[in-house]
């Protein structure tokens, strides 16, 4: 039997770490950058915390949609979770810390590559 609680967990993290990371009216937003991203992945507050989840989740979720379409970036191990990739790419933000003004989902792929790369 499929452990529901766990889905149900992660559509809530998503659900509110998108609503919380929407602009405001009168405040565009150009992206979440590096820099955002890692200030989010390092707080230990509750919401930061689930908005850093929450990105995380999307990208690698739009990651496996390409990989049906032939596009692969790194492979997530079956044995691996989100908290592991966080942990992956706070270590990668803090390391190239020079790359931070660039996009985070760039940056999320490009730590995942390097930690987890298919060998193709």
């Amino acid at each position: 039997m499929i452990d529901t609680r766990k889905y149900k967990t992660l559509w809530f993290y998503l659900l509110i770490g998108s609503l919380s990371i929407l602009p405001t009216p009168g405040h565009a937003s150009p992206g979440l950058t590096g820099t955002d991203l890692l200030e989010l992945c390092v707080s230990r507050l509750t919401i930061p915390e689930t908005q850093c989840l929450a990105f995380i989740s999307g990208v690698t979720a739009g990651h496996a949609l390409s990989v049906g379409a032939g596009k692969t970036f790194y492979c997530f191990p079956e044995n691996a979770d989100i908290a592991q990739a966080k942990r992956i790419i706070v270590k990668y933000l803090k390391k190239n810390a020079s790359s931070l003004d660039k996009d985070a989902a760039e940056l999320i792929f490009r730590a995942l590559a390097d930690a987890w790369p298919c060998g193709n």
